[in-house]
C-alpha cells in the first residue's frame, strides 16, 4: 500500500511539473516579481440601442442544445484584478489590470452601486499633490485628485511601496459594482496615456514598483518589460503578472509601432486556414491594440462581418445573433465529451501580427479560446455548457482583449518596442492555440503597408515648425513683389483718372 501510495505521490507530481516548468520559464536568472491576479465575472450593461434582453440557444445535429433562454439584461464580462492594501490603516481594494491606460486610480467617493472605495481622508500616509486628474472615456469619466501613499502588493513582496494614483471623487461608468465589482484600475500601457505625470511619479505602475524594488527583486530601471498570463476559469486560477523580462527560447515578438497603446500592425486575419481576403489596412483602422481591460476581441465592422461569415458558413444553423453576442450556444449536456464536440465543430481564427523585422508571427486562436464560457443561473439548459462569441463589432478600430491574450503568455517589452507571445501554462491551456513563425510576407512594399498613418503632432511638431517658417518666406518672397506691382497699377490708374481721362466708360447719373 506504501509503495503505491509512493507511485501515485509520483505520478501527481510528474503530472504537474510541466505547466511548473512552463510558469518558471518566465522568470530570469534572479528572482522577478510576480503577482497573482483573479478572474471576477460580471455582466456588464447592454449598451444604448443594443439591448440584450434574451438568450437564444442554438441547437446543430443532436450536438447543441435548442432551447428558449431566460431574460439577462447585459453581456457577460470578465475583469483580472489585483488586491491591493492602500493607505494607513490598510484599506483592501479590488484593482483591474489595464493595459488599455497607463494611470493607477481608485474610487474615493460613494458612488451609486459602489459598495466599496477609498477613504482618503482616513489615511495618514496620504500626501495630496495638487493636481486635478479628468479622465473621459466614450461611455463614462473619472474625475479626481492625485495623490500618493502606501501600497502593499499580495504575495511575499519585500514591503509596500509608495505610488502615485488618482482618487476619483466624481465618476459615471467606470467602476464596476456590484457582483464582480473593482474599485480602481492599475494602468500598464506608455507613459504618454498618463493624465498625471509629475515629480510624484505618475503613470506605469509597474515602473514604480520597479524603481522602489528594482534591487530586491532584479528587475533592473525603467521602463521594464512585464509578463502577463491570464487564464479562463471562474478564478482565472493560474493568472499573473511578473515584473521582469521573460526567458523563454520559444518566445516570438511582434512588433509596437506606437507607444501609447500597445499598438500592433496586423498583416493577416484567416478563419480556419483560408484568408479573410481583405485590404490588410482595414484590420489596422483606425489602430490596432492589446487591451486586457476589455473581454472581448472587437473587430471594425466589416471586418467582423466577414470573420462571422466565414465561421458561420461552417455552422449554418447559427444567426446573426449568436455572431453579434446577442445570443448563447449550449451544448447538450453538461458532460466534457459534449462540450468537446461544440467546440470541436468550429474552425481556428488566426491573427498574424507584423514582427520588428518585417516578418509575420501566427497567433492561432482555438475555439476554445475565442467561444467564451458563460454560467447561467436558472437556464433551462440545465446543467449544459454554453458558450458566446468572443469576436465582436466595433467603430474603435480593433481591440484584441483579454480573449485574444488569455490563450498565451505574453511579455509587454516597452523599452524594445515589442511584444512577445509564447505558450501558456494556465491549467486549462488550450493545446490547439499555436504561436508560430515568424514568416516572411509576401506583398508589394510589405506588412507595414497594412498600417493605419496618422499625425504624431507632439512628436512632429518641432520638425513642423521650421518647416513652416520656411515655406511662408518662400511664399512672401514670392508674394510681395506681385502685390507691389498690383498696388502700383492701381495707384497708377487713379492717378490718370484724376486727371480727366475717362478710359471709354460710359457714366450713368442715376437720380436720387
Amino acid at each position: 500500500a506504501t509503495a503505491v501510495a509512493v507511485l501515485n505521490t509520483m505520478g501527481i507530481l510528474l503530472t504537474l511539473l510541466p505547466p511548473v516548468c512552463a510558469a518558471l520559464a518566465c522568470l530570469p536568472a534572479t528572482a522577478a516579481l510576480q503577482l497573482p491576479l483573479t478572474r471576477l465575472n460580471f455582466v456588464a450593461p447592454a449598451k444604448s440601442g443594443l439591448p440584450v434582453d434574451s438568450v437564444q440557444l442554438f441547437g446543430q445535429r443532436g450536438v447543441f442544445q435548442l432551447v428558449n433562454g431566460s431574460a439577462i439584461h447585459g453581456r457577460p464580462e470578465a475583469a483580472y484584478c489585483l488586491r491591493l492594501g492602500v493607505g494607513t490603516p490598510r484599506q483592501i481594494i479590488t484593482a483591474k489590470l489595464d493595459t488599455g491606460s497607463s494611470d493607477f486610480v481608485t474610487a474615493g467617493a460613494k458612488t451609486p452601486g459602489l459598495d466599496r472605495w477609498f477613504d482618503a481622508k482616513s489615511s495618514s500616509s496620504l500626501v495630496w499633490q495638487h493636481q486635478l486628474v479628468r479622465t473621459p472615456y466614450t461611455t463614462g469619466f473619472w474625475e479626481g485628485h492625485l495623490a500618493t501613499d502606501v501600497v502593499s502588493l499580495p504575495g511575499p513582496v519585500p514591503g509596500p511601496v509608495r505610488a502615485a494614483f488618482s482618487v476619483a471623487e466624481r465618476s459615471s461608468g467606470y467602476f464596476q459594482a456590484g457582483a464582480g465589482a473593482w474599485q480602481a484600475s492599475v494602468g500598464l500601457a506608455f507613459e504618454r496615456l498618463s493624465n498625471a505625470r509629475t515629480a510624484a511619479g505618475g503613470g506605469n505602475f509597474a515602473d514604480t514598483l520597479a524603481r522602489q524594488l528594482g534591487d530586491a527583486m532584479s528587475t533592473g530601471s525603467p521602463p521594464v518589460p512585464f509578463c502577463l498570463q491570464l487564464c479562463g476559469g471562474d478564478a482565472g486560477l493560474g493568472s499573473f503578472i511578473r515584473i521582469g523580462q521573460a526567458n523563454r527560447t520559444d518566445m516570438l515578438y511582434a512588433s509596437v509601432r506606437w507607444d501609447w497603446y500597445y499598438e500592433v500592425v496586423i498583416a493577416d486575419i484567416k478563419v480556419g486556414r483560408s484568408s479573410l481576403g481583405m485590404d490588410c489596412k482595414e484590420y489596422n483602422m483606425d489602430k490596432a491594440i492589446l487591451h486586457s481591460g476589455v473581454g472581448d476581441i472587437r473587430l471594425p465592422a466589416r471586418v467582423h462581418a466577414r470573420v462571422a461569415q466565414q465561421v458561420g458558413a461552417q455552422q449554418p444553423e447559427l444567426g446573426n445573433r449568436f455572431f453579434n453576442g446577442l445570443g448563447l450556444l449550449c451544448s447538450s449536456d453538461g458532460s466534457l465529451e459534449a462540450t468537446k464536440r461544440l467546440l470541436d465543430a468550429f474552425p481556428s481564427v488566426t491573427f498574424s501580427l507584423v514582427t520588428p523585422d518585417n516578418q509575420t508571427v501566427d497567433l492561432e486562436l482555438s475555439p476554445a479560446q475565442y467561444l467564451r464560457p458563460v454560467v447561467l443561473g436558472g437556464s433551462p439548459a440545465g446543467n449544459g455548457s454554453c458558450f458566446r462569441f468572443g469576436i465582436q463589432s466595433t467603430s474603435d478600430g480593433a481591440i484584441l482583449g483579454a480573449t485574444f491574450l488569455s490563450g498565451f503568455l505574453v511579455e509587454f517589452d516597452r523599452a524594445g518596442r515589442r511584444i512577445g507571445f509564447a505558450s501558456s501554462s494556465c491549467p486549462e491551456a488550450n493545446s490547439s492555440s499555436r504561436v508560430l513563425g515568424p514568416r516572411p510576407y509576401v506583398a508589394i512594399g510589405g506588412p507595414q503597408d497594412c498600417a493605419f498613418f496618422r499625425a504624431d503632432v507632439a512628436a512632429s511638431t518641432s520638425v513642423l515648425r521650421p518647416a513652416a517658417v520656411a515655406m511662408a518666406t518662400v511664399c512672401a518672397m514670392c508674394i510681395l513683389p506681385v502685390c507691389a506691382l498690383f498696388v502700383w497699377r492701381q495707384t497708377h490708374r487713379r492717378c490718370r483718372d484724376s486727371d480727366g481721362e475717362n478710359d471709354g466708360e460710359t457714366v450713368q447719373l442715376v437720380p436720387a
